[in-house]
């Protein structure tokens, strides 16, 4: 639709430190409401300079009673922040829903973003998202009665729908999900064969690639270096291999006896190890990569970054710790810690992993000027490489196809067996490849002396 007010200057300002408030009817005044604070909390200001009120008491409120992690706020206020950009560009109120449904600003920023999409300017999942946000604040400005009893039916309509999906045994079942007229469907991409769909579309690296990849390991910061041995070794994700603690290493070597079979370690994560989710699961750990940890933490490096670091020299540090005692990543430990007591109230930079994607994006910056045949990666990738590693190993060892895969679900923390199972396809996919490759070869090149060296 074409905007009538030109541009909008509407904005996202951070502030630091804050510490939600609550209005006192009785007393007439604002209260700081105790154990809640953002280091980091947005504010959406108008094109006018004023503060886009409803969407603060909404971040408040996601804050307190939702407890939401300050970033998924974050994140929310972006999408809030294109919504107001876009009732502004268009003269819209946010609380002036007509009979019209065509003139309602939801229904007119449903087809905005429907636009986008076509255009190519948004993905369908970001718009999905964006949409979805918006219908949040209203389900919020509607439960706590800021609206009018008119918009409750006009704002969106909500919608029951049935969806099917597959439980942790592989069986399907069906349940029924609330939804709106306004949901903007997100296209299922079709998986390459290359890719395996475990918390994201994971490819793994080939036996080439791990070599080159571990070439240039042997060089890197040794931090880098046995954050990647890790994974590759555990398929631990980034999460987890990053909220290790000294001590989790310490109590390994002293108390921890070595699984035999596979000469491991065996810890439980999910605790005092982070995890997606907060999932629990047995995580197993080669004994050469204990023994590397264990030497890194008694190494005078770890000490001078420990000293630099919140917890200090101690056993419940980090095991990995920038130049600077950050952590690659804050723990959920920490984050309840500094909450919780007053004492440690501190600023600090919530972690989530960016330092390790930064270190990674250099050393294959350092890979391409060097012409190196290897194929972008993440280290969430490192996850895929292990499993895939782990199947070829156990097949090739001849055990069952179905014992593989259920020794491998528990090796990899899976909730479902179907996630295990594209694993299996991705080994057999591979296998046909190679082979129908050697098979094509071989056609192409049967009637040629390969032994003549002289050219046509």
């Amino acid at each position: 639709m074409q905007s009538s007010f030109q541009i909008s200057k509407a904005d996202i300002k951070f502030i630091k430190d804050f510490r939600p408030q609550r209005y006192n009817p009785e007393t007439a005044s604002f209260y700081i409401v105790d154990n809640f604070k953002a280091e980091k909390f947005p504010t959406l200001l108008k094109s006018n300079g004023e503060t886009w009120q409803i969407a603060s008491i909404y971040f408040q409120e996601l804050l307190i009673t939702e407890t939401k992690d300050p970033t998924t706020i974050i994140s929310r206020a972006y999408h809030l922040l294109n919504y107001l950009r876009f009732l502004e560009e268009n003269s819209l109120d946010f609380e002036v829903f007509p009979f019209e449904e065509e003139k309602r600003p939801t229904f007119l920023y449903f087809k905005y973003l429907n636009d986008q999409i076509d255009s190519g300017t948004y993905s369908d999942t970001y718009a999905s998202e964006s949409m979805r946000n918006v219908i949040k604040l209203y389900k919020f400005c509607i439960e706590y009665k800021l609206f009018s009893d008119q918009i409750k039916g006009r704002a969106y309509k909500t919608l029951l729908t049935r969806i099917t999906q597959k439980s942790q045994f592989g069986d399907r079942q069906t349940r029924e999900v609330e939804t709106t007229n306004l949901a903007i469907k997100v296209k299922s991409r079709t998986v390459t064969s290359d890719e395996i769909v475990d918390g994201g579309r994971l490819h793994p690296l080939t036996v080439a690639e791990q070599k080159i990849l571990d070439k240039y390991l042997k060089k890197a910061p040794i931090e880098l270096y046995l954050m990647c041995s890790f994974a590759l070794h555990t398929g631990a994700r980034l999460q987890t291999v990053c909220t290790l603690k000294k001590q989790h290493i310490l109590d390994l070597k002293r108390n921890s006896k070595i699984n035999s079979n596979d000469n491991t370690y065996s810890i439980s994560v999910g605790g005092t190890i982070d995890t997606k989710d907060g999932a629990k699961y047995t995580l197993r750990i080669p004994v050469r990569v204990v023994e590397n940890l264990w030497n890194y933490v008694h190494s005078e490096e770890w000490m001078a970054r420990a000293e630099l670091s919140f917890y200090g020299v101690s056993a419940s540090n980090y095991v990995f710790l920038s130049r600077y005692g950050n952590p690659f990543y804050t723990s959920r430990a920490e984050k309840v810690l500094r909450k919780n007591d007053e004492s440690l109230d501190k600023k600090y930079s919530l972690q989530t992993g960016g330092a390790v994607r930064e270190l990674l994006r250099k050393l294959q910056n350092e890979m391409k000027i060097n012409n190196e045949e290897i194929r972008h990666f993440s280290f969430h990738d490192f996850r895929a490489t292990f499993g895939l590693n782990m199947l070829r190993n156990l097949l090739k060892h001849n055990c069952a196809p179905d014992q593989a895969m259920l020794y491998l679900k528990q090796r990899m923390g899976h909730k479902d067996v179907e996630t295990t199972h594209l694993y299996m396809q991705y080994a057999g996919y591979e296998e046909l490849s190679l082979d129908t490759n050697q098979a094509f070869e071989n056609m192409l090149y049967e009637d040629i002396d390969l032994s003549n060296e002289g050219g046509i």
